[in-house]
């Protein structure tokens, strides 16, 4: 028998479900609101799906302000976002009722994009994006709801809701209930069953056998939805198993993101699952790139992901990956590719140098001096980004590291970098000006200045005054006059 106090609630609950039995069933879900983090290190997630109707909320969980963007896709016309910017702990909330792709940008830091995919609800895929690590978090309604349901589970003693669900480790023992599992469920659920209780190698292998299933039952389309969210996961296994699939199937690349909402994000990944499925031969799968799409982009992110992969997986010798393009020389490959593949290639250097050298920046340097412009730009100021992140607090090291080469022009690119890193970091922010005190070269401290005071700006938005008023003296008088450059004031 229930108690008085349980009957109340019982009488409340079925008030409440009963006034919503008369809403369409179809538009129920509008009442599902997500959840985007605005962070310090951008969208959390950075891509969704949901239905028309639904509300997305923007949470700025960061110090700084966030000023999200929307634009409908290859439709100027239709945007949306606040008329100001998000202060921090504030919100900001969108209904959608435009089906296609929302491109998501942060005004106050152009780095930070995402996407919104609004379907139609014939159109949602049952069980995304909720069973997608990283999804969109539920609102206080759904949250309230799910509550409810616990609290009358805990009273009646009701058993788990999908007690005939298999779980990860007896689907992983029966490839039959894995193939069935990912039909049902979809791999992206899947792989983060499997991640909770598996090695590094382990989880590789299983998640390379989810993409080959997945291709196996959803084609190209494994490549797009049921990928973008958990590609990385377990050594990029999904991707892999799923590009190896479609090489036995011969199947071909082409156009295999074409309808993806992400396609760029595709592109980059299949430029990796090509180098591992196709043990690494370089030229070969730059090749393939160029046939993957027409679209300059779409090729330009695929030979990324090539030499990404070929500088980071090339060496993974724990899942028995290994490339005949790495040498000695951090610079190889990138010497020798042709011209349209260098930009692309000239990009993962750094990796390549950490792996060389660790934390030892002077051959990292000397090496950037071997790199042709106007690529070498790229190379000392990446380098000048790592020694200030490891000598954050030394600006004396910092500045005597970068200012090894006789080079001026080189050494200002090398602390040009080591600036923007200084103020990104809040905890380095207000000191960043001391650092360019430092420099030598007078053109260079002034560079390093203005450097320092336009990436200020692009992180703190209309927080940078505050920033300014901090600084006292001389320095807080030239931070007051600082003209904004045009392509930040016109942003």
């Amino acid at each position: 028998m229930l108690c008085a106090k349980h009957k109340i609630y019982l009488f409340a609950v079925c008030a409440l479900l009963a006034s919503g039995f008369f809403i369409k069933s179809a538009s129920a879900y509008k009442f599902e609101i997500f959840v985007i983090e605005m962070t310090a290190n951008g969208f959390m997630p950075r891509e969704i799906e949901i239905r028309r109707g639904q509300t997305v909320v923007f949470e700025n969980l960061d110090t700084a302000n966030h000023w999200p963007e929307l634009k409908l896709k290859d439709q100027n016309s239709v945007s949306a976002g606040p008329l100001q910017g998000i202060l921090p702990k504030e919100k900001w909330s969108y209904g959608f009722e435009k089906t296609g792709v929302w491109e998501l940008r942060d005004h106050n830091f152009p780095e930070f994009t995402g996407s919104v995919l609004v379907k139609e609800d014939n159109g949602y895929t049952p069980g995304r994006p909720e069973e997608k690590p990283g999804a969109a978090k539920p609102g206080k309604f759904s949250g309230f709801i799910k509550n409810i349901f616990q609290y009358f589970r805990s009273i009646f003693s009701w058993g788990e809701e999908n007690p005939d669900e298999p779980g990860p480790a007896e689907i992983l023992k029966d490839e039959t209930k894995f193939v069935a599992y990912i039909k049902k469920f979809g791999a992206g659920k899947a792989i983060s069953e499997i991640e909770k209780i598996t090695s590094s190698e382990e989880c590789h292998r299983a998640t390379h056998l989810a993409g080959k299933h997945a291709y196996q039952i959803f084609k190209n389309n494994a490549f797009q939805w049921h990928a973008f969210a958990f590609n990385a996961a377990c050594n990029s296994g999904f991707f892999h198993g799923a590009m190896d699939e479609l090489r036995s199937e011969g199947g071909s690349i082409e156009r295999i993101c074409e309808n993806s909402p992400f396609s760029l994000k595709c592109a980059h990944d299949v430029g990796h699952s090509l180098m591992a499925a196709g043990s690494y031969k370089l030229y070969d799968v730059l090749k393939q790139c160029e046939l993957l799409s027409k679209n300059a982009l779409d090729q330009e992110e695929c030979f990324r992901g090539t030499f990404m992969e070929n500088a980071d997986g090339g060496i993974n010798h724990e899942i028995g990956h290994s490339s005949e393009y790495l040498s000695d020389d951090p610079l190889y490959p990138c010497t020798e590719v042709p011209e349209k593949y260098k930009s692309s290639c000239w990009q993962f250097t750094m990796g390549r140098f950490k792996i060389l050298y660790g934390e030892n920046f002077e051959p990292m340097l000397t090496a950037c001096v071997r790199i042709p412009p106007p690529y070498d730009g790229m190379c000392f100021s990446s380098v000048g980004g790592v020694i200030a992140t490891a000598y954050s607090s030394d600006h004396a090291k910092i500045a005597g590291l970068c200012q090894k080469n006789n080079d001026s022009k080189k050494s200002d690119m090398c602390a040009m970098g080591a600036a923007d890193e200084l103020v990104s970091n809040p905890k380095t922010r207000k000191n960043a000006l001391d650092f360019c005190d430092l420099l030598k070269d007078p053109a260079g401290r002034s560079n390093c200045r203005n450097d320092v005071l336009s990436s200020a700006i692009r992180y703190l938005g209309e927080n940078f005054g505050k920033f300014c008023e901090s600084l006292g003296g001389e320095k807080k008088n030239f931070c007051l006059n600082f003209k904004k450059p045009y392509y930040i004031t016109n942003q």
